[in-house]
């Protein structure tokens, strides 16, 4: 809260650092990443692609079903998630049914239909950085560990998964693709971190003193760097 846009990148590359080297340690350099809930900002998105990450998965602000270029990121809204299905009261008739409605409304608008889950979620009842909301920041070996699901649920939630993943599988509206492929689908109207600099007159190190927007009806993002840049 309060800070520039210069000091937010820099509060997020050092936030992000510890686990970015985690993760390229086992996998090597990401290629993407999914922002926890609602918690995504401009500079959290430039500070990315100064880590060379190409694509962002985020909760969508304004709902749309095709990748679009926004902060220099290759972003795509995740639509639905398969956590809802994990409670041991969840409807699943419901869920199926909610599941469905928003295929059809990714199919009417010939986009990606992106579905997502929290790993930890199969094994707790409630996510793992709930202690970490609204600020708090304990030690990593002095936060408290989640609740579980009730004994035996956990197999429960994977048969559930399982049928989820076999019923996307055998839909007719629906062909499987990965990450890299729909970037370079989408790279043809490319708008990166790159040209976002350029269009600005700024160098690779100059992210920091991108320009930014306020929110108008024309331009209902808010701080977005230069200009909208969406796929047709």
């Amino acid at each position: 809260v309060g800070k520039t846009l210069a000091e937010a990148i820099e509060w997020t590359k050092q936030r992000d650092a510890s686990g970015l080297a985690i993760v390229k340690e086992v996998f090597g350099q990401p290629f993407s990443y999914t922002t926890p809930g609602t918690s995504w900002t401009p500079a959290a998105l430039i500070a990315y692609g100064l880590n060379d990450i190409k694509v962002s998965f985020i909760s969508p602000y304004s709902v749309k079903y095709k990748p679009y270029w926004y902060c220099g990121q290759l972003n795509m809204d995740y639509l639905f998630g398969f956590d809802g299905s994990f409670p041991p009261g969840a409807d699943l008739e419901s869920y199926f049914s909610r599941l469905e409605a928003t295929i059809q409304k990714a199919k009417e608008n010939n986009g990606i239909f992106v579905i997502y889950t929290h790993p930890g979620r199969i094994y707790t009842a409630q996510h793992w950085d709930v202690c970490y909301a609204k600020g708090a920041n304990p030690d990593i070996d002095k936060a408290p560990m989640p609740p579980k699901w009730p004994e035996g649920h956990v197999n429960i939630v994977k048969e559930r998964v399982k049928k989820i993943l076999d019923y996307l599988q055998n839909h007719p509206d629906i062909e499987f693709s990965d990450i890299k492929s729909v970037y370079n689908q989408y790279s043809k109207n490319k708008y990166d971190l790159n040209d976002v600099l350029k269009d600005a007159g700024l160098t690779a190190n100059q992210a920091t003193k991108i320009p930014l927007k306020k929110r108008t009806a024309e331009n209902p993002f808010g701080n977005e760097p230069i200009r909208p840049q969406y796929n047709k």
